[in-house]
Parts: structure tokens; C-alpha cells; sequence
């Protein structure tokens, strides 16, 4: 019988230039799967992106924490609370593609409390992740790629929803505002 000291030896540097081999192999097919999410994400960020806006509400005078600035609304607690004229909600995000890299929608809606109704929605699309688990190990943050020049910031949103905001600086970024 074989002394297995001896055996880990002898194979142990052909294991560790195999695997090395291996996801070394594995870059090329890793980055034509991010640039295939990539362009996913462009074309659906032409197709759809940006901000809706559905109706333009006065936004309380508790939503500017300094006067003059954009307003910054709260996001929904769960229980709701009834404080709040208008509320931020995150809807459950809608997977394209899965894995790794993942294409995920991302939607953030306005609604007034009192009915419930939606008056505005901003909608962005992301891709996360793609690279070789081999490089994943020694990345705390997993790469990204998102269509922000058609979606805008979250104060382009809340300055495009309520008539009593200040603008946006639109100079810096151009979002798609769909009324």
C-alpha cells in the first residue's frame, strides 16, 4: 500500500496548477457573461427606465429638513405609519436573469398614504456580480453595473414629484422624467 504522505507530495503541486489552470480558464467565459448582462441591462434601461410621474403633490414641510433643499421623503415602515402624508415603498425586485451575474429591477414608488394611491415611480435595472469564483474570493464586493443616466438619483425623484421642490441640477445628469 502506497504511503499517503509520499502520495500528497507527489500530486499536490499538479492539484494546485490544475485548479490554477482552471480558473485562469475560466476569465474569458466570466467577462463575456458580465458584457452579455451588461448589454441586458442597456436595453432594458432604454426600454423602460427612468421616473413616471402620475401626480405632483405638495411635499410637507417635515420632508425638508433645511429649508430650501429638495425634500427627502420616508420610506414605509411596516406597520405604516399614518404620520406620514407620503411614503417611499420598495417593490419586491423582478429578477431577469438569475445567478451569477444576476439582472435584477429595482422599483421604488411614491404613494400617498391616505388612498394608497401611487403618484410617482422611479424604476432602474442592475447587474450583480460575474466575475470567476475563483476571483470572487478575494473581492469583499461583488462588481456592478447600473443605467443611472436614464434613471437619475432619488433626489431627481422626489424634486420631480413635488411642485413645491426646488429643481434638480440637471446639468450633472439628464434623467428620462415621464409625465
Amino acid at each position: 500500500m502506497p504511503n499517503v504522505p509520499t502520495l500528497i507530495k507527489r500530486f499536490l503541486p499538479w492539484t494546485i496548477t490544475l485548479a490554477f489552470l482552471a480558473g485562469l480558464a475560466s476569465c474569458p467565459y466570466s467577462q463575456w457573461q458580465i458584457d452579455k448582462a451588461d448589454k441586458l441591462v442597456d436595453q432594458l434601461c432604454e426600454k423602460d427606465a427612468g421616473i413616471y410621474i402620475y401626480e405632483r403633490v405638495e411635499a410637507p414641510a417635515s420632508y425638508f429638513k433645511v429649508p430650501g433643499e429638495i425634500p427627502l421623503t420616508p420610506y414605509a415602515q411596516i406597520p405604516a405609519n399614518s404620520d406620514h402624508a407620503y411614503v417611499l415603498k420598495r417593490v419586491p425586485p423582478r429578477y431577469f436573469k438569475k445567478g451569477n451575474p444576476a439582472v435584477v429591477r429595482i422599483e421604488v414608488i411614491l404613494v400617498r398614504q391616505s388612498d394608497q394611491k401611487t403618484l410617482s415611480r422611479q424604476v432602474s435595472y442592475s447587474r450583480y456580480g460575474g466575475e470567476p469564483a475563483l476571483l470572487q474570493s478575494f473581492s469583499p464586493i461583488a462588481s456592478q453595473y447600473h443605467c443611472s443616466r436614464f434613471v437619475g438619483s432619488g433626489s431627481d425623484f422626489e424634486a420631480a414629484s413635488y411642485t413645491n421642490s426646488p429643481p434638480f441640477d440637471s446639468s450633472i445628469n439628464k434623467p428620462r422624467i415621464f409625465r
